[in-house]
C-alpha cells in the first residue's frame, strides 16, 4: 500500500510541466532512510524555473510544510512559507526574503480564523496585531461620536422641575 501511495504521489507531482521533482527523501524515526518500510515521513523537493520548493509530508497524513528557496542546496529561504496542522488546516503563512521573515505573517486557529498577525521588515518584528482586539476597538470607535459642545438642557419635564428647584 505504501508503494502505491508513493508511486501515485510521484506520478501526480511530475505531471506538471513547470515543475520537476529533483529529490525525494524518506525519513524514519532514526532520520533519513532508504527503506520505505521504516519511513514515517518524506520530503519532496521540486524545481521551478526560478526557485526550489520543499514539501514535508507525514505518510498517511496531509502536507506539513511548504518552503521556497533560491538555491538547490535549500539554504536561502525566499518566498512563501506555509505550515499545516495534523488535519491539513493552514496554521501559519508568511513570506521570507533572503532567510529573513518579511511582510505579513498570519497565525490561524483550527477553524481557519486569523488569531494573530505579525508584520516584519527584513527580519525585524514591527508590529503584532490580534485581529479580535482590532475589530473590537474599531467597532467601539463607530459607536462613539466626538462632539465639542457644552451640554444644555432642553425644555421638558426634567428641565421644568430643575428650574422650579433653582427658582425656589
Amino acid at each position: 500500500m505504501k508503494y502505491f501511495i508513493l508511486f501515485f504521489f510521484i506520478s501526480v507531482v511530475t505531471a506538471g510541466k513547470a515543475q520537476e521533482v529533483v529529490n525525494l527523501i524518506l525519513v524514519g524515526d532514526k532520520g533519513v532512510t532508504e527503506n520505505i518500510m521504516e519511513a514515517n515521513a518524506f520530503i519532496a523537493v521540486k524545481k521551478y524555473p526560478t526557485y526550489f520548493q520543499r514539501l514535508d509530508y507525514n505518510l498517511h497524513a496531509p502536507l506539513k510544510k511548504v518552503r521556497n528557496y533560491t538555491d538547490s542546496m535549500l539554504t536561502v529561504l525566499e518566498g512563501n512559507f506555509y505550515e499545516y496542522d495534523v488535519n491539513g488546516a493552514l496554521k501559519i503563512s508568511g513570506n521570507y526574503v533572503n532567510n529573513l521573515k518579511d511582510k505579513d505573517w498570519y497565525f490561524y486557529n483550527d477553524t481557519g480564523k486569523v488569531v494573530l498577525e505579525e508584520k516584519y521588515a527584513q527580519g525585524i518584528l514591527m508590529t503584532t496585531v490580534n485581529p479580535d482586539t482590532v475589530t473590537k476597538e474599531k467597532s467601539l470607535e463607530k459607536n462613539f461620536v466626538k462632539v465639542d459642545q457644552e451640554a444644555t438642557f432642553k425644555s421638558g419635564y426634567l428641565y421644568k422641575k430643575i428650574c422650579r428647584i433653582c427658582v425656589g
